[in-house]
């Protein structure tokens, strides 16, 4: 199901309405927000290799975070296995963790889905619900943005239950493709939430849950770990360093999916016509004897 998602995302189309690209519009300019919020500060992160900041006020029962990392695989497949995770089979595997007690997952089309998690905040709290709607939108630039959101369109079908508190949450996965190492695709991501539990929530339960909710950026990081594959390449003598630097380039070439400028195309278009050009004189044309008797 991962791998048909990944080509859709590289290969397939979508068709967004209004309340979709407003969505995508919003989460982009909180994640701007948010990276310049000057009362963000950067605190202990479980994972060496992801930053994390967060700022709350005491007192107050909403709180912001950010967590940044670098992960060893393609947007497409970050995207990929984020919306898959979503599914009601994947929720089944991580509740316990991010303290689902209860979910529901309905899928809209294949870049958006609405679902709702009932958790266990600790702390001798009550429940608090959370109903989102999830949407991904790939930009022209090959960034991916995902973006999490509160709905109540459709509250009968995701109903509160009594003694539950309705919570608020917004959050947005930015992917930005970087460079390869190797034949290994490199993702600068970013992920921004801001969440309100609702009601007087002591300090140490905000940033407990809040580092929690920061933690899914260390677990998409392992989930792709390839830290031994890169310390393999880079211990590569040149020549076979190069060597996987042609596959990785044949790996491009292969999935497709290149910008091309009007100059570049105006080049491509040149070049195919004198091909076919110089196609049509060869019929009038000598033979030559080539050097290489394979070739003529």
């Amino acid at each position: 199901a991962m791998d048909r998602l990944v080509d859709i995302i590289r290969n397939e189309e979508q068709e967004y309405d209004d309340e979709e690209k407003s969505a995508i519009k919003e989460g982009k300019e909180f994640h701007e927000k948010c990276k310049g919020m000057k009362e963000i500060k950067k605190v202990v992160s479980p994972d060496s290799r992801v930053e994390m900041k967060m700022v709350h006020v005491d007192g107050e029962s909403l709180a912001s975070g950010i967590a940044t990392t670098v992960v060893d695989a393609s947007v497409e497949e970050l995207v990929a296995f984020n919306f898959q995770s979503l599914q009601e089979r994947e929720l089944k595997k991580t509740a316990k963790k991010y303290g689902i007690t209860e979910y529901h997952v309905k899928h809209i089309n294949e870049h958006t889905l609405y679902y709702g998690t009932t958790r266990d905040l600790g702390f001798f709290l009550s429940h608090r619900d959370w109903r989102s709607k999830v949407t991904w939108m790939k930009e022209e630039d090959g960034k991916m943005v995902m973006v999490i959101s509160d709905f109540k369109d459709i509250m009968e079908e995701f109903a509160v239950k009594d003694g539950n508190i309705l919570a608020s949450a917004q959050a947005v996965w930015v992917f930005e493709p970087q460079e390869y190492i190797g034949n290994i695709p490199q993702t600068a991501v970013s992920f921004t939430t801001r969440v309100d539990a609702i009601g007087n929530i002591p300090t140490v339960a905000i940033n407990y849950n809040l580092k929690n909710f920061l933690s899914t950026v260390s677990d998409l990081r392992k989930s792709f770990d390839k830290s031994k594959e890169i310390a393999a390449y880079k211990m590569l003598p040149d020549s076979k360093a190069d060597q996987v630097d042609w596959f990785q380039l044949a790996n491009i070439i292969r999935k497709g999916n290149q910008k091309y400028d009007d100059d570049e195309e105006r080049a491509i278009l040149n070049g195919k016509k004198l091909y076919k050009k110089c196609k049509k004189m060869s019929a009038n044309s000598s033979l030559l004897r080539s050097p290489d008797v394979t070739w003529k």
